[in-house]
């Protein structure tokens, strides 16, 4: 299995008055947003598994002006922090996908999460770790882990080495 490294920057902006509408518990710190890619190449991949330690997936979803009025499904769903451009007929809203989520290795261009990480205000939780386990057409399966780490205005994944 193949995994790179990815940096991404990190927009906290456009974000932070959503922060503490997402149904996170933990130590009191406010989750940051930040979009990421994963992707593994390798042969005879089947399903791969992602899991964060600390924080959670997220997915931006867009919904019309009716997907917005039924708030049982939005709830149900897990939709929660919807806003909208001045006179447009479109709503943001934002998925919580939870820590764990799996996708089919063919189907993994087709899903790009976010990731909602705890933030004491300065910077990132330490010891945040994604954990990425690949199942092989064989049975046989491999585990990678990935450290979310900070970097002054940006995020690296980096594969950790044992």
């Amino acid at each position: 299995m193949i995994l790179r490294q990815y940096t991404f920057e990190l927009l906290p902006v456009e974000r932070l008055g959503v922060i503490t509408s997402i149904s996170w518990i933990g130590n009191g710190n406010s989750l940051i947003f930040t979009d990421v890619m994963l992707n593994i190449s390798g042969e005879d991949i089947d399903p791969i598994t992602y899991t964060i330690n600390k924080g959670m997936f997220i997915e931006d979803v867009t919904l019309t002006a009716e997907e917005v009025k039924n708030k049982d499904r939005l709830l149900s769903e897990k939709i929660y922090t919807i806003s909208s451009e001045p006179n447009s007929a479109l709503f943001q809203g934002i998925k919580e996908i939870g820590s764990t989520f799996t996708v089919q290795y063919n189907e993994q261009d087709q899903y790009q999460y976010s990731l909602a990480i705890p933030h004491d205000g300065n910077k990132v939780e330490d010891d945040i770790i994604i954990s990425v386990v690949a199942k092989y057409a064989d049975g046989n399966s491999e585990q990678q882990n990935i450290v979310v780490n900070q970097e002054s205005s940006s995020i690296s994944l980096l594969l950790k080495l044992n």
